[in-house]
């Protein structure tokens, strides 16, 4: 009996595997571009069948199938035969030049909306972000590639016909990438770059990711696409903004999905994208996505996503696929193409995953991630190389050789730290020329050594026009721990200065734009050691110890400690403590470096800085300390609000050097807005012992017209502060003023104002901000309260 049902069963088992199985291909009858996500229907009623992938493939096993039908939107249908066993099909669709009429439906009896209602309810179960954990493997492959119009080469030089048959067979650029992308809760992401391939270097830049250019999944309030964030089609309240119409109805076995086109309604002002989305009746999840923007720049933006259910428990990611287009960069005469594919596999649905154990970075990359055979590539690739792809590889692997692009990617590293590599040292281009309000034009020089080796020394000297004085220091840097950000410094110095500067701003200093505001300065003899460090993940921070001779370079006596020696050259032995926490910071190894792109929860710093009275000949004893917290939040519709909020206090003996100035940049022949500072307030009006202030920018939505040559975008802009000085009358000489009734000044800025496209690529925008200055501390007159200045901005869009 066991013996016969074992034998039915392998009988049956024949069978099933003997069934034939037909694959085929939809694309586009013209271009020969794969159509994704097109409908392939194999019944007589015309509804039940398959969708495409995103390379337009399909697969079907169903005997006695005599005929296809295929559909797509803004294509006309197409119904081809088949033949007895046949196993292979392409079949080419042309586009529809007749447009459908729109059909306007009360939102009340619309079925389209009705059903983007049921998709909303049941996004939190449908979001890959909103799982415990989760982990997947990615192949992503992105290439670059020249748009050539058709041509006579029998009428161009020799030359001109080898480049442009080069570029016909060859792509400009391959980039190729395995990862292995892990998630846990509190949303915690790590992508190991495991393997990467750049044609034409044997140590790639930077490895292709699947977040490239958009989202991993597309489930969040706004979609980013490049700089510009979309507000989603199936956001909460989308209804309201998006017009939606069911095109086509497909079953697939036990389920139904809907073909629904979307675009902004008329009249709505917003950042829109348009497209279509199919929506799988289990669960109600997003099935397919075809998107893009419903108004496109100089490039040109489509992205593409196809979600399987897994062990029909989850929705997730399969394949993410995007295409750039520039038609007409670099020239007029000819474009330039990336496209990207993602192909996700191996996923695991909530896998035994804490936070704690995922790396630091948001995206690693392996030591032997660009050392990875061919057939690593073979095992890991979706699909293999085309022809084209091949003859790439080798051209460009061939050329890279030639001209040595690996050393010279290793320059460009270089750069991302401010350095020019020379060979055995580097060279400091940010200290060749910088300009403040004292020293006027300020020449100079900086070398470093190598940072192969875990310890380099570096050394500069600068000279001012306008003050006729040298500048010098040096410093020695061992990297203790480069995966925990440790680092030991020793540095001396004879430089400047700026007096009641903010301990916060490690970024400012004379290469700042705030530079241009410093018209006093501080001459300083130092002597420093620093420890910097990096725990808990989000937590940075550095130990100090100063000895350092102060000279301030102003007429400017203290006179609270008379015993002084020399009342010009003021003693300082100074300990201090930096702490920066940034939960959830989004980091990233870019150029082999650890490069931040930010986090969406409030940044918190801190700086305590304490005089040692006694310790090496220091003469101060105080305690100085700031605290700062600052958060940009993005809405869906008005765009971002960016908040800062800082506080300071010292107690103790400390001179005007060691207060706070009021971080005031007005004056006359500064053109430039400077975020985050009084553009009314005087560089040196208000001193303080103690102060909070307190900055917001928050942008108004969309353009207020769109036109080639303008597109305004609004933004408020305001600041606020209060300060005292426990014993003004011990800073002698100095010309200063309190502010305990508060400093008040808003802004309004208007970007965009004039704009102009920037080698067909983009677009440079040109806007203009106004503040007004009010409350106690206004002055008598217009000029004295009010203050125009310029913002230059860069979009795609």
């Amino acid at each position: 009996m066991h013996l016969r049902i074992l034998s039915l069963c392998l009988l049956c088992g024949l069978g099933l595997s003997a069934q034939p199985v037909l694959r085929g291909r939809v694309v586009d009858e013209l271009t020969q571009a794969p159509l994704p996500f097109a409908t392939v229907l194999y019944d007589t009623l015309g509804h039940r069948g398959v969708t495409t992938d995103l390379d337009g493939r399909f697969t079907l096993q169903a005997p006695g199938i005599s005929s296809l039908t295929v559909r797509y939107i803004g294509y006309r249908s197409r119904t081809v035969p088949l033949r007895p066993g046949q196993q292979e099909i392409r079949i080419g669709l042309t586009e529809d030049a007749v447009q459908m009429q729109e059909v306007l439906i009360a939102e009340a009896q619309d079925p389209a909306a009705h059903l983007i209602r049921q998709v909303i309810r049941s996004k939190a179960r449908n979001n890959p972000a909103r799982l415990d954990a989760y982990s997947c493997r990615t192949y992503n492959k992105l290439v670059y590639e020249w748009l050539l119009p058709p041509a006579d080469t029998a009428a161009l030089d020799s030359s001109a016909q080898r480049l442009y048959r080069l570029a016909a067979s060859t792509a400009l650029l391959i980039l190729e990438s395995v990862t292995l992308r892990r998630f846990a809760q509190p949303a915690r992401t790590e992508e190991t770059v495991e393997a990467s391939r750049m044609s034409g270097f044997r140590d790639p830049l930077f490895a292709a990711l699947a977040t490239d250019v958009q989202p991993f999944s597309f489930y969040e309030e706004t979609v980013p696409v490049l700089n510009r964030r979309y507000l989603n089609p199936i956001s909460d309240n989308s209804p309201a903004y998006y017009r939606f119409r069911i095109e086509d109805t497909l079953y697939q076995d036990a389920d139904t999905v809907y073909l629904v086109s979307f675009a902004p309604k008329p009249g709505k002002r917003f950042d829109a994208l348009t497209g279509v989305l199919y929506i799988n009746t289990f669960g109600y999840a997003v099935q397919n996505v075809l998107a893009e923007p419903a108004r496109q720049g100089p490039i040109e933006i489509r992205i593409e996503q196809r979600y399987t259910c897994v062990n029909r428990e989850q929705w997730f990611p399969e394949q993410l696929n995007f295409e750039l287009r520039a038609p007409s960069y670099p020239d007029p005469s000819m474009g330039m193409r990336a496209s990207g594919k993602s192909y996700i596999t191996e996923v695991q649905i909530r896998p035994p995953l804490k936070a704690r154990t995922l790396a630091v970075e948001t995206v690693r990359m392996l030591p032997d991630a660009a050392g990875k055979p061919a057939p690593y590539w073979t095992q890991h690739r979706a699909d293999s190389l085309t022809a084209r792809e091949l003859r790439t590889y080798a051209f460009m692997d061939s050329l890279g050789a030639e001209f040595q692009l690996d050393r010279k990617v290793r320059i460009v590293e270089s750069l991302g730290s401010g350095l020019l590599n020379l060979g055995p040292v580097s060279l400091d281009f940010n200290r060749l020329y910088t300009w403040n309000a004292y020293e006027g034009h300020r020449f100079g020089l900086g070398l470093r050594s190598t940072d192969r080796l875990p310890v380099s020394l570096g050394a500069y000297a600068a000279y001012g026009l306008r003050d006729g004085a040298w500048k010098y220091g040096a410093d020695l840097q061992w990297r203790l721990h480069p995966a925990g950000d440790w680092r030991l410094q020793l540095s001396a110095v004879r430089d400047l200065a700026e007096p009641g500067a903010s301990a916060l701003d490690i970024a400012g200093g004379l290469s700042s734009l705030r530079a241009y505001a410093i018209g006093r300065m501080d001459s300083v003899a130092a002597l420093r050691g620093s420890l910097s460090f990096r725990m808990l993940n989000y937590l940075t921070g550095e130990i100090s110890l100063q000895r350092a001779t102060l000279d301030p370079a102003y007429a400017y006596r203290y006179e609270a400690l008379p015993a002084l020696a020399d009342p010009d050259r003021m003693p300082f032995t100074e300990a201090g403590i930096r702490l920066r926490y940034a939960w959830r910071e989004e980091l990233m190894q870019v150029l082999g470096r650890r490069v931040s792109n930010g986090s969406r929860f409030p940044v918190l710093t801190l700086v305590y800085t304490r005089g040692l009275d006694g310790l090496l000949g220091g003469q101060f004893a105080f305690d100085r300390l700031e605290v700062q917290a600052e958060q940009t939040l993005r809405h869906r519709l008005l765009g971002a609000t960016a908040v800062q909020a800082r506080a300071g206090a010292v107690q103790g003996e400390a001179p005007a050097s060691r207060l706070f100035n009021g971080n005031g940049v007005f004056f006359r022949n500064n053109p430039g807005l400077i975020f985050n500072a009084f553009q009314t307030m005087r560089p040196y009006e208000f001193l303080s012992d103690r102060y909070v202030s307190f900055f917001l920018r928050q942008d108004l939505g969309p353009p207020l017209w769109r036109s080639a040559w303008s597109q305004p975008r609004l933004r408020l802009l305001h600041g606020m502060a209060w300060g005292s000085l426990a014993s003004p009358g011990t800073h002698a000489e100095l010309e200063f003023r309190t502010m305990e009734q508060g400093f008040f000044e808003s802004g309004l800025q208007v970007q965009d104002l004039i704009r102009t496209e920037y080698v067909n690529i983009g677009y440079l925008g040109l806007g203009i901000a106004g503040f007004w200055r009010y409350g106690p501390y206004a002055g008598a007159t217009w000029r004295e309260n009010g203050v125009l200045r310029l913002a230059l901005s860069f979009s795609y869009d």
